[in-house]
């Protein structure tokens, strides 16, 4: 595997694990069909294949629900690779552990990141963090793709970054992309903080709180109109009987986790 010259005295910087101890822990297999990353099985893939993801969810449930969608699995895949660190690294400090967030984004090929300001107390869950992502892979491939964007796109790092930085608190941590290399910016730039922080009343919260991190089985729009659509009148019926009278009480209840019996 070759690292370019002008790279080689970045990989110590920074806390551990470095990017130098991931690139020593990294193991290709290719006869075996395997690549791993100190035990932990990866995959190496096209940029495309993030971007033909994209496209398809929005194609099929519309920008709003794909974004969601990507918000959720870059979230869990935030919080895995959080885990993962700390299992993999088990004596590392963390704050160590913390920042290797930003590195594991960068030795996958995903965005390089630039620190801005990064304040945390995970005692008193304090948090506020600015960053800048430079040649982020989302931001790239759908400016290739579709030109100048309206609005930020990199939905899966985002929610990556929050999946990540949560793990090391009590309080969600989420991060919102307030510029973006596909909308003609420099590059992508992302501020966290805590949900208290941000506000329960802020819209991306909202969305990240009612749709994000939702525990209930949902549908889309357009299948929750064809399933209308093709549904039996007596399956509207009982639906009226029987779910619509406690509907909203069912909604509490899902939001808090709690399984219930009608």
């Amino acid at each position: 595997m070759k690292t370019h010259r002008d790279e080689l005295e970045f990989l110590d910087r920074g806390g551990r694990p470095t990017l130098a101890d991931m690139l020593d822990r990294m193991t290709f297999r290719p006869s075996r069909g395997s690549i791993e990353l100190n035990g932990a099985r990866m995959v190496l893939s096209r940029a495309t294949f993030g971007a033909d993801l994209q496209d398809e969810l929005i194609r099929r449930f519309g920008e709003h629900e794909a974004m969601v969608l990507l918000l959720r699995l870059g979230y869990r895949n935030g919080r895995e690779d959080a885990e993962f660190i700390r299992r993999a690294w088990p004596n590392l400090d963390i704050g160590d552990a913390f920042t290797a967030g930003t590195r594991i984004h960068m030795v996958t090929g995903t965005v390089r990141v630039e620190t801005l300001h990064n304040d945390f107390d995970f005692k008193n869950n304090r948090f506020s963090g600015d960053f800048l992502w430079h040649d982020s892979v989302e931001a790239m491939e759908y400016a290739r793709r579709h030109g100048r964007a309206t609005k930020p796109v990199c939905w899966a790092q985002t929610g990556y970054a929050a999946g990540y930085a949560s793990v090391f608190f009590s309080k969600l941590i989420l991060y919102k992309e307030v510029s973006c290399a596909a909308m003609g910016d420099k590059s992508c730039r992302v501020v966290g903080k805590t949900v208290d922080d941000w506000g329960k009343d802020d819209p991306f919260v909202r969305i990240f709180l009612d749709e994000v991190l939702v525990t209930r089985p949902e549908t889309s729009p357009r299948m929750r109109k064809e399933g209308v659509a093709q549904g039996s009148k007596a399956a509207g019926i009982l639906e009226d009987m029987i779910v619509a009278p406690v509907h909203r009480e069912l909604e509490q209840l899902a939001r808090a986790g709690l399984s219930t019996l009608i």
